[in-house]
């Protein structure tokens, strides 16, 4: 069986859930995290790792905390990959980036996409008394979450949920390989 060697963009809590998920899939091997440079938290303002890093650091897998993805040292560095997933990086890709993996650069989206593009879409579901949401996997483009979708997957909201258990309920939905094939 041929491996894919990804690297994975994030920089929060679910980013972490989300690479998790991806690390138990077979055939697809992780050469690195791309996260967020450490910012200033806490009451002294000291710089501190965001979570993502910090289990990057934990689990042994080389990170990258670029300022810009567009930097040309950078995109030198990223060469030879065939993918690149995405969760909730917090910023906008380049083009000069996703062009850079000849597979895709693939997000995955906590909404039923084209439906609440953008950031908060758990959030703005449950304001908007959406009956149901799920999670779609598109193709990136510089335009913001307007790729193709190559997968998704649909779960009803329940009177009682909130953003919490619409996120749980999320990361349980999110399309695997061990599903999906």
């Amino acid at each position: 069986m041929k491996r894919f060697s990804y690297v994975f963009a994030g920089s929060s809590e679910v980013s972490v859930q989300c690479l998790e998920i991806l690390l138990k899939q077979k055939g697809f091997q992780c050469e690195g995290v791309i996260t967020q440079p450490d910012k200033p938290r806490g009451r002294g303002l000291k710089k501190q790792a965001n979570v993502l890093k910090e289990f990057a650091q934990s689990h042994q897998i080389p990170f990258w905390t670029p300022l810009a993805c567009g930097e040309p040292s950078f995109l030198k560095e990223l060469q030879g990959f065939d993918f690149c997933f995405v969760c909730a990086y917090g910023k906008i890709l380049p083009s000069s980036f996703l062009d850079l993996f000849p597979s895709a650069c693939l997000n995955l989206h906590f909404s039923l996409l084209p439906r609440w593009r953008g950031a908060a879409p758990i959030q703005r579901a449950l304001m908007a008394g959406d009956l149901e949401t799920g999670v779609s996997i598109q193709v990136m483009t510089e335009e913001l979450d307007a790729g193709d979708i190559i997968a998704f997957k649909s779960f009803p909201i329940e009177e009682k949920d909130n953003s919490l258990s619409l996120f749980e309920k999320s990361i349980q939905h999110m399309p695997n390989q061990s599903e999906d094939g």
